[in-house]
């Protein structure tokens, strides 16, 4: 509670991030070993766990991977689940899903600012580091087993965070456990807020 601000009792908004949901996509069942019977089984397990964390009013940003490759298939589970989206593309991503009319904002990539924290969303994680980016964060969500687990960045695939998506602070626990088990006599790096 801010000092000098009247406690309303409302919920602030949250912001959430997630990314290889693939709904609608029966290869994703076979290939990543998906424990569902059927992708119907699927679609609603992921729905129902988005919704249990997002509320109407947090906003998600999905990197990469939403659905299968009909607007019509997009359209529909937008509306199913809460709050308001914004996609960055990934490989399954194709034209129709980016025109879907439930996503409030759409790109290849995007930084943002975060409690303070810089925030680079891609699907891919980054491989080099940029031009000023020394001090960003870098979100993906892209599934390879074999992409790097190297700060500053984190894998916010919902595979990887019990088929839900996750908020900063998951992401600055994940970093900071990941440094103590690594480096446990080293200090704590400016992305563990």
């Amino acid at each position: 509670m801010t000092p000098g601000v009247p406690f309303s009792g409302k919920r602030h908004p949250r912001v959430w991030f997630t990314g290889n949901l693939r709904l609608g996509c029966s290869d994703k069942l076979r290939r990543a070993n998906r424990s569902f019977a059927s992708v119907d089984e699927m679609d609603h397990f992921l729905i129902v766990h988005w919704n249990e964390v997002v509320h109407p009013d947090d906003h998600v940003w999905v990197l990469g991977d939403f659905c299968a490759d009909r607007a019509t298939l997009a359209d529909a589970y937008l509306e199913q689940l809460n709050g308001s989206k914004c996609l960055i593309v990934g490989d399954y991503d194709l034209l129709e899903i980016r025109r879907a009319k439930g996503w409030e904002y759409v790109d290849w990539f995007v930084k943002i600012l975060l409690d303070e924290q810089w925030i680079f969303l891609s699907h891919y994680p980054l491989h080099g580091r940029p031009p000023g980016t020394n001090d960003v964060l870098n979100l993906f969500a892209h599934d390879d087993e074999n992409a790097p687990a190297r700060a500053p960045c984190c894998d916010v695939g919902l595979e990887r965070w019990s088929y839900r998506p996750i908020g900063i602070e998951d992401v600055r626990f994940r970093l900071e456990s990941t440094r103590r088990r690594l480096f446990p006599h080293s200090r704590p790096s400016r992305f563990d807020h």
